[in-house]
């Protein structure tokens, strides 16, 4: 009652004002307004500003112990790598910078930005210390740490016919036989093969006999327990996914760039499920690819894992009432209802790594912008959304692919009728601008 007699006075004071007075009045608000409204923005440019310190002293820290870790451990003569004499040198600086706290991948303590041998380079680590990363309680001999390593390799690859004893060794270019290596490169490659994604780096990183494209950045280098890719600067960003016809105007991408890059994933997936390879994409993203002479790498491969990992997983959750209850990630799993509670199994007719891209890549039916811009809204993006009306019949059979049901064994002749569809829309002759 006291507020509202109190506005009562107020709103009686100024009924009384004069023009002169009213117009004096509202000037005051609206600087008062304008100043509140500088201050803030002042006060939320610092914050962002000791933010962006903030994480540039954490990076400086990150890498002078990133360094001290290796490089005491280098000289005792503990570790091995080809990246070791240059970081422990001090002649040459091989850590420049650091990414956005952004672009750090998931699971990775450590990651730098940097140059060596004239090649720009992310180094990368699981874990800053390596005492993280194994207990140097457990002592393990040389026929323990070989086998160790050989398990690692075998579930990484679960499934597949590729020797378990292959990986190609960095420090010396090319695979050797684990038995051959010294004591302290053994050392070494058994904290290195606790990172999944190494192993999958050094495998897909280069051409093999197993693997005819690259498919992830290549290992260069290592030193102890962190190892060095090739730096790949045309990642796939947000706005290569927005068409231009999209609410969103300060992202944007034509129609022919999107059906470009739908052509690449199409070739990177005919090459990965090829392989029989039986791997998973549990968590595709855009951000988590990058282009490179026409060609696309997976630049963050921690959420690759093996088909029977993924099902095991899904397998495991104790109990679900609806589909969703079962995911892996992003692997769908399937709920079977029951009276004591639902079992989760997986349906690998229903879930794909085709699947994922068609639904995360190409047929995206919103995408939240408050991320991106101050005001939030949802937009319809994709790939392959928004095109020229031309091309709708084209459009739909690749909608249709996508959505349908693909047996395992249909899976590779299906990304090839994808290809070819894609293959054939770029080779029109009238211009795909929309």
């Amino acid at each position: 009652m006291l507020n509202f007699a109190l506005l009562r006075l107020i709103l009686l004071r100024l009924g009384r004002l004069s023009r002169r007075k009213w117009l004096i009045f509202l000037g005051t608000c609206l600087i008062i307004f304008l100043t509140s409204f500088l201050i803030l923005d002042s006060i939320l440019l610092i914050i962002n500003q000791f933010t962006n310190f903030y994480h540039w002293l954490d990076c400086l820290s990150g890498k002078m112990l990133a360094r001290q870790e290796v490089c005491i451990s280098y000289e005792k003569g503990k570790i091995a790598g080809n990246l070791c004499p240059d970081w422990c040198s001090g002649s040459t600086s091989i850590l420049q910078s650091c990414p956005s706290s952004k672009t750090f991948h998931v699971g990775k303590e450590c990651i730098f930005r940097g140059q060596w041998k004239e090649s720009d380079i992310i180094v990368k680590a699981k874990k800053l210390k390596v005492t993280n990363m194994i207990d140097e309680d457990i002592k393990l001999t040389r026929e323990e740490t070989i086998q160790g390593i050989h398990a690692i390799i075998t579930t990484d690859f679960e499934g597949t016919e590729i020797d378990p004893s292959y990986l190609t060794i960095p420090w010396f270019g090319s695979s050797v036989k684990l038995s051959s290596l010294t004591n302290k490169e053994l050392n070494s490659l058994w904290t290195l093969a606790q990172d999944n994604e190494y192993i999958y780096s050094t495998f897909f990183g280069q051409l093999t006999q197993w693997n005819s494209v690259k498919l992830l950045p290549q290992v260069l280098g290592t030193c102890g327990h962190f190892y060095a890719v090739e730096y790949i600067p045309e990642a796939i960003q947000f706005f290569d996914v927005i068409p231009e016809k999209s609410s969103l105007h300060l992202f944007k991408s034509s129609f022919s760039k999107r059906l470009s890059i739908s052509h690449m994933f199409l070739k990177f997936l005919y090459h990965l499920e090829s392989g029989n390879y039986n791997l998973q994409l549990c968590d595709v993203k855009y951000d988590q690819f990058a282009m490179k002479n026409g060609t696309i790498l997976l630049i963050d491969s921690d959420m690759l894992y093996p088909s029977e990992v993924v099902q095991e997983s899904i397998q495991h959750i104790d109990s679900c009432i609806k589909d969703e209850d079962c995911d892996f990630i992003d692997c769908k799993g399937r709920c079977k209802p029951s009276k004591v509670g639902g079992t989760c199994d997986i349906d690998i007719d229903s879930d794909s790594n085709l699947k994922r891209i068609c639904r995360n890549l190409f047929f995206i039916d919103e995408i939240s912008t408050k991320d991106l811009v101050k005001s939030s809204s949802q937009i319809n993006a994709g790939l392959l959304s928004h095109f020229p009306l031309s091309y709708q019949s084209d459009i739909y059979k690749l909608k249709q692919l996508c959505s349908g049901r693909i047996k395992e064994s249909e899976m590779i002749s299906t990304i090839k009728k994808m290809i070819d569809l894609t293959s054939a829309i770029q080779s029109r002759t009238y211009p795909l601008n929309g």
